[in-house]
Parts: C-alpha cells; structure tokens; sequence
C-alpha cells in the first residue's frame, strides 16, 4: 500500500510538471480591397442606345458615359479592363474594340482627353477626375467597323461589356 502511496504521489508531481505542447498553425490570405464600379445613377448596369444610325454616317455615331470608381485606394494607378459579355472582340486599325451582333460592326472605347483607344481584353491605365473618395470617369463609344461600310449589314445591333477598375 505504500509503494502504491508513493507510485501516486510521484505521478502526481511529475504530471504538473509535464505539460503538453498546442501547436497552432494559423493561415490567412491577405487581400486589397477590390475597386466598386457603377455609372453616375449609382446603377450597375448602363443602357446606351446609338438610335437610328446611318452607314454612311457611322463613324459620326457616338455615345459619352460616366463611370463612379469607389471603394479602392484612388492615390494609387488605376487601370480599366473592359470585357465583351454578349458578342466578340475586333481588331479595327490595331485596335482591339467589341464587336456588336452584326459581323465587321464594332465599338471603340476612349477616355476623356485621350484618343487612344481603351483596348478590350487587356489592362488599360486610366486618368479619371477624383472627387473626394470617389474618381469619376468619363468613356466615349464610338461606331467603327473592320470591312467596306456598304457591306455592313442593315438592322438592329446589339453588344455588352463588363468593366472592371483596379490600382496598382
């Protein structure tokens, strides 16, 4: 009964002064804040309607916009990334532009002061006008096509594009 005695007390001693090891693994991904986009109406989503537009005249057809940029770090680089939803990409005199539902039709993409085109598909800087916390960018579309103008097809057209916003 003593050696038990004993065999317990030991065991008690030495258990307080063996103590178990937690490992903890702690992971995270650390992430900036994506850039929020929506038009001057605080909309996301944006109609543009070039109305009746005649084939001779096309290169008159234009159409300005304004986007809001908020949400991001507006001191840094900013770079647009303009993406076809319905239909394809053109190239029209080098330029990557949307192509609209009707074959060789497309629509060019420009900022503000700046006349070279916003090319789709790929990171583009942009310089828009900041106000407070938020950047306001104003784009102009225009009508251009990649074939003789009098084989355009005739008819209603139609094409969408997604527009992302980042800094660098």
């Amino acid at each position: 009964m003593k050696i038990l005695k004993l065999v317990i007390t030991l065991l008690f001693i030495t258990s307080n002064h063996l103590k178990a090891d937690v490992l903890l693994t702690l992971e995270a991904n650390l992430i900036r804040p994506a850039c929020s986009v929506s038009v001057g109406n605080g909309s996301n989503a944006l109609n543009i309607n070039f109305f009746d537009v005649e084939r001779e005249l096309l290169s008159e057809g234009k159409k300005s916009f304004e986007i809001a940029i908020d949400s991001c770090d507006l001191k840094k680089n900013l770079g647009i990334y303009l993406s076809p939803k319905e239909g394809s990409i053109l190239t029209v005199n080098n330029e990557t532009v949307l192509e609209t539902s009707t074959r060789g039709l497309g629509i060019r993409f420009t900022q503000e002061n700046n006349d070279a085109a916003i090319n789709l598909q790929m990171w583009e800087p942009i310089f828009p006008t900041i106000r407070g916390r938020i950047a306001l960018l104003q784009l102009h579309s225009q009508l251009v096509t990649s074939q003789a103008i009098e084989t355009l097809k005739a008819g209603p057209f139609n094409a969408s594009l997604s527009i992302m916003v980042d800094y660098y």
